[in-house]
């Protein structure tokens, strides 16, 4: 079950986890330490949430508890809500409606 979850969303996972490491990366350049946001620290929350996250997909069969087992529908539903929290919303296209040339 976590192979299908590694599959998945590993790639998509991994990607949000380096990007917001650049972000944090470049908050800390310009931002001195002992200045704190709270936006700051909700960022490096979500940075550490991710990489328990991708921790737990590498975790190799023989070593899944089975209370780890049980839990993996909880572990898809967050990461699934992850994902969908990220990912920039589309917008249907307007479709035309063509109307025929008056005679």
């Amino acid at each position: 079950m976590i192979k299908r979850l590694k599959d998945q969303y590993f790639a998509e996972l991994s990607e949000l986890f380096n990007k917001m490491c650049v972000k944090l990366q470049h908050v800390d350049s310009i931002i001195p330490p002992q200045i704190s946001s709270e936006q700051y620290d909700k960022m490096k929350s979500f940075k550490i949430m991710l990489e328990r996250i991708l921790q737990m997909l590498q975790i190799g069969k023989s070593s899944v508890q089975p209370s780890m087992r049980d839990n993996v529908p909880r572990y898809e539903k967050q990461i699934i809500s992850i994902l969908n929290s990220q990912r920039k919303p589309v917008q249907p296209q307007i479709q035309q409606q063509f109307q025929p040339p008056a005679d």
